[in-house]
């Protein structure tokens, strides 16, 4: 039995070896950039800006991985139509899913990799910790998101399904944080290293305390849901290699629908249902979380503490999470070989499949996304006017680069981190050509940073809708 387990984990590592490899190259370019264009590396200042630099990595690094990896992990082998293999194998559920669940955080393991060139500057523990710290991160997220979403039909479904268990989490720390009696303030976002190392799970450090038995009290708790997560993720792991049920009463008779409104209408209903789950969660949580902390704590301080602690540290880096799957949602799976046939065989042109399925995406996105910082800026003037326009630089590109790596590859995983990476190193590139090149003239970092996503993001836009068109009319003349 131990060899054979041996074995299914070297299977499974080997089918994530390229995903964890891209994602160890992503990091390694960001690290590398961020720290030769530091001035810390030059040995002008002390460690903490490079030793921070290094801990917003981790921070993201967890985030991503740890969605992608717990997205794989739930959905994997449904999506990839390898369930009825694994399923025949002569091992139980419960052994195949744990031997799954390692691997996945074993080759989410390799984004934190890079990090450790810091070690060149800073001593060796501090970067360790750093390390240490978004592995531990990211082993929450990815239990959460596999624990949440596994026998879900698609990848998507299961990333929303453990976010949302994710923010209920994070928000019940929050809403304890803000309590007037806390004397302590909320911090949610895990950029320094202590709270990152401390609580095992996202949200855990929402309240972080002086005394050491309410710190050993909270690392047990979340240990213990960890645990917890991951037994539920075994034991229900055969649910995610059953195929899906048929579901007749969902289906749509297309006969009795005129032709401008098979071309029209049921085009932008099927898309607004794709993109509704997250158009209302996100923004009734978003709203709702600061109210129940102005009703129950102090509402001069609450709203204040949620807006500059939750809202500044939270939204930012959901805006390179949140455009990623809302753009491999509405793209890779209509292009699954079977809705891809559904699609060609319809009176719908590939244009106009392509820029409806954009459109309603990018409102979508807007909604959720930018109204909140709008609201902070306008209403309690927390966040300034650059923050937001680099901020809807980050979405927009990152949600047109999901969409057009969608075209491209036709595969959740892949797309999710090609996307992230092409912001990403997008981003690095731009820091290190402002560092070198405009050091010493008075140009606006911000404005070059949002310019320079804006122009890839279009870029991406026309990649993605050639791939697209292209694609589809290929197939159609072919057959």
């Amino acid at each position: 039995m131990r060899g054979l387990t041996l074995h299914l984990l070297r299977k499974e590592l080997y089918e994530l070896r390229w995903q964890a490899f891209a994602s160890f190259l992503i990091a390694g370019c960001i690290t590398c950039m961020l720290f030769f264009t530091s001035d810390d590396s030059r040995g002008r200042n002390n460690d903490s800006a490079l030793l921070a630099q290094g801990a917003v990595v981790a921070f993201l690094g967890a985030i991503v991985s740890g969605s992608l990896f717990g997205m794989q992990a739930a959905t994997g082998d449904r999506t990839a139509g390898t369930n009825r293999f694994v399923r025949a194998l002569p091992v139980s559920t419960r052994l195949l899913g744990t031997v799954r669940l390692i691997a996945c955080m074993i080759a989410g393991w390799a984004t934190f990799v890079p990090i450790l060139i810091l070690c060149i500057e800073v001593p060796f523990a501090n970067a360790l910790i750093v390390v240490a710290s978004g592995m531990i991160l990211e082993v929450g997220v990815m239990l959460w998101v596999a624990a949440a979403g596994v026998g879900r039909a698609t990848e998507v479904s299961a990333v929303l399904a453990g976010w949302m268990a994710i923010m209920l989490w994070l928000g019940i720390f929050a809403i304890y944080a803000m309590q007037p009696y806390r004397n302590e303030t909320i911090v949610i976002g895990l950029l320094s290293v202590g709270p990152m190392f401390d609580i095992p799970l996202p949200g855990g450090s929402a309240a972080t305390g002086q005394q050491f038995s309410e710190r050993a009290g909270r690392i047990c708790i979340n240990a213990i849901a960890c645990f917890c997560a991951s037994m539920i993720f075994v034991r229900r792991y055969d649910a995610a290699l059953r195929p899906l049920a048929a579901n007749p009463q969902h289906r749509i008779s297309w006969s009795g629908l005129k032709l401008h409104t098979m071309t029209r209408y049921p085009l932008l209903w099927k898309s607004l249902r794709d993109v509704s789950p997250l158009a209302v969660l996100l923004p009734v949580w978003f709203w709702l979380l600061p109210s129940l902390a102005i009703g129950l704590g102090d509402p001069a301080g609450g709203i204040k503490y949620f807006y500059d602690n939750f809202v500044s540290r939270f939204f930012f880096p959901a805006g390179m999470i949140l455009p990623v799957f809302l753009g491999v949602s509405l793209f890779a799976g209509d292009l699954q070989p079977q809705l891809n046939r559904f699609w060609r065989s319809r009176p719908i042109s590939a244009a106009r499949w392509y820029w409806t399925r954009l459109g309603v995406g990018f409102a979508a996105l807007t909604i959720t996304c930018w109204l909140p910082l709008l609201v902070a800026a306008v209403r309690w003037d927390h966040v300034s006017g650059e923050e937001i326009g680099v901020y809807a630089a980050v979405c927009t590109c990152t949600y047109f680069s999901a969409a057009a790596v969608s075209c491209l590859v036709r595969r959740s995983l892949y797309s999710g981190i090609l996307a992230i990476g092409v912001v990403s190193v997008t981003a690095a590139t731009v820091s290190t050509v402002d560092y070198y090149v405009f050091r010493y003239a008075s140009v606006d970092d911000e404005s070059v940073l949002a310019v320079s996503l804006l122009c890839t993001g279009a870029l991406m836009l026309g990649v993605g809708a050639w791939l697209a068109v292209r694609d589809i009319h290929l197939d159609a003349t072919s057959r």
